[in-house]
């Protein structure tokens, strides 16, 4: 087995290759291998000038004090949701939530944040109160030298600033998703549209409606109608520059894309399931659903000679290529037996429960499930695990919590830089986190591929593990799943160590190389009913529970000790009893009539199910 220092190797190797060679690499290094920490080390020696675009505040955080730790000069790139204390999200306002509902929703008009504040007398007839005191941070920030710090970091939004970028090694950190996107209802886009149409004389539609028929008749002709034709050799909506959002800070109006839309609809491809794609001349890639809603991917504004670096822990390459094009370069760092030997240096034992994938997204509803595993798991490790599982779940589980039994957790979405969890141990992952259809279709449209769901030989469509969605659809589907499962895995440990941080994971959706131990899993139901509470009540009754023998009479006795008149009759008691036994093997039967009953493994029961784990 490799000594740990291989490992953080390796992963300086790989960024330090990728930091020297030109062109677009993506660098798929596990968490915990130092690639965000090793980068910065390397761009001090190199003495190369960067940006790096990342997500959330904590990993700006993190880039923040290691440059400093390097001696690097680091710069946040100003956010109105960041920096000011007028329209700022919550907990940086200071104004109150009246003035930010009015700067957002100029914003939303098409007001870009510069603006707002240059000229907030004549839009809210007073200054912004960020600026009465002095100058708003937003503001500064804007005007700061960029020239002045070596790195600078952002958000995905600001990649579409090319002055950001320029003369700078570009760093993606983990990959940006809808971040990169415009996306518009179908009322949105259908609007936009109509506003353009409305007064663009040399076309004869009124609305997306009659661009559909149009199309539709064309169906077999050769060539589109002379007016149409020439309009389409025209600029307009040719380019998504020709918003003009990007390079001003804008946030255009949704009815600014009518021109781009109208292009799209009229040379669109059509996708064999449901949906189109467009791209125009700028390399502006538009896709619709079936639903009509409309997803924008403009070109990112790099120089042809940019070095672009793309890190992330579980990558889907083609979703990278998707943002990044295909002449992206893919440069592993481990192989697949190296990076399980990465597992087991930082502790990791995962241990598979389930032999399908639990989707917890899309109304997943399964709390007494979920809860029988959160006390079968409390019951093995004597402790309560931490438990990762979706938003909806966790609210479905919220009448389960109790002074008996009480859990700390976090739902899929927020776990993305979190280094906070590292050494928590046990955890339960409950289900994976599989997107929509629609979201694995969108992407893999904007590749230009179809995912509908493939079907069997009888025209049945494949579900659970058999689930395809073609070759492009499958390796969405496994970076957006699979990928996602492992990365909440590895939020509980960030470090090599010697214990073992066991990860139960209630899915079968984690990636083949891993490697998890499988074991058997079965859940029963014994709460079905006041009757067999009450049985169960009688039989744990006493100092003695778990050695004392019974009769059924004696049984029936205890029940009408503790439940009075409410309490079930010896009928109904000896029907629960042969349940328990029998179905559930939690008690014993001993002897010939009258059969004596006591405890087997009743301990062992949860409060609604029983469950069986063997290895």
């Amino acid at each position: 087995m490799n000594d740990s220092r291989y490992f953080y190797a390796e992963t300086r190797n790989a960024l330090k290759t990728a930091i020297e060679t030109e062109g677009r690499t993506l660098v798929p290094a596990l968490p915990a291998l130092g690639k965000s920490t090793g980068t910065i080390e390397i761009l001090a020696e190199s003495g190369q000038k960067a940006v790096i675009f990342t997500d959330t505040h904590k990993l700006y955080d993190q880039i923040e004090n290691q440059c400093k730790k390097e001696g690097l000069r680091s710069h946040v790139l100003p956010s109105f949701h960041n920096h000011c204390s007028t329209g700022g999200k919550e907990g940086v306002r200071e104004h109150g939530s009246e003035w930010a509902r009015k700067f957002r929703a100029e914003y939303k008009k098409g007001r870009g944040g510069r603006e707002l504040h240059e000229n907030a007398k004549q839009i809210f007839g007073k200054e912004l109160p960020c600026q009465s005191t002095g100058q708003c941070d937003y503001v500064r920030r804007l005007d700061s030298n960029l020239d002045d710090y070596d790195v600078l970091i952002g958000n995905y939004r600001h990649m579409f600033k090319p002055e950001y970028s320029e003369s700078r090694i570009v760093i993606i950190d983990e990959f940006p998703g809808d971040g990169v996107l415009t996306t518009l209802s179908s009322d949105d886009a259908n609007n936009a549209i109509l506003r353009y149409l409305a007064g663009e004389n040399s076309l004869s539609f009124m609305s997306a409606e009659d661009i559909l028929i149009y199309r539709h008749n064309l169906i077999g002709e050769t060539d589109h109608d002379p007016a149409v034709r020439e309009w389409l050799l025209g600029t307009e909506g040719t380019t998504f520059e020709s918003v003009s959002w990007h390079r001003e800070g804008r946030n255009p109006n949704v009815t600014a894309y009518g021109s781009l839309l109208v292009r799209a609809a009229l040379e669109d491809t059509k996708l064999a399931d449901g949906w189109s794609q467009a791209v125009l001349s700028d390399e502006t890639v538009i896709v619709r659903s079936p639903a009509g809603r409309v997803h924008i991917l403009p070109p990112l504004p790099f120089d042809e000679g940019t070095n672009i670096i793309a890190l992330d822990g579980t990558p889907s390459l083609e979703m990278w290529r998707t943002v990044l094009g295909d002449e992206l370069e893919y440069l592993p760092v481990l192989s697949e037996e190296e990076q399980r030997e990465w597992l087991n240096h930082l502790g990791l034992r995962i241990i598979q429960l389930s032999e399908t994938t639990i989707p917890v997204f899309g109304g997943r509803d399964d709390p007494h499930t979920d809860y029988a595993l959160i006390e079968e798991i409390t019951r093995r490790e004597e402790t309560v695990p931490f438990v990762i599982t979706s938003k909806n779940g966790f609210r479905n589980l919220r009448p389960f919590e109790s002074d008996e039994l009480v859990w700390e957790g976090e739902h899929y979405g927020n776990l993305k830089g979190r280094n906070d969890l590292d050494g928590r141990n046990p955890v339960l992952i409950i289900g994976s986190p599989q997107q929509s259809d629609l979201v694995i279709q969108k992407w893999a449209a904007l590749r230009g591929h179809s995912a509908a769901r493939r079907k069997d030989e009888h025209g049945n469509i494949l579900r659970g593990t058999k689930l395809d969605f073609g070759p492009v659809g499958n390796e969405i589907l496994r970076g957006t799943r699979e990928s996602e499962v492992l990365q909440a895995a590895m939020r509980f440990s960030r470090e090599v160590r010697d214990e073992k941080i066991r990860v139960y994971v209630f899915s079968c959706a984690i990636p083949e190389w891993v490697d998890p131990d499988v074991w058997h899993t079965e859940i029963k139901r014994w709460d079905d009913g006041r009757g067999m509470s009450q049985v169960v009540h009688a039989l744990t009754h006493g100092d003695e529970w778990k050695t004392v023998k019974r009769t059924a009479n004696q049984i029936e006795k205890v029940v009408e000790e503790l439940y009075g008149d409410d309490g079930i009759g010896y009928n109904q008691i000896l029907k629960h009893l042969r349940r328990l036994h029998e179905e559930f093997n939690l008690i014993r039967c001993e002897g010939k009539r009258p059969f004596v009953w006591s405890n087997l493994r009743l301990e062992e029961r949860g409060k609604h199910s029983i469950v069986s784990l063997r290895e």
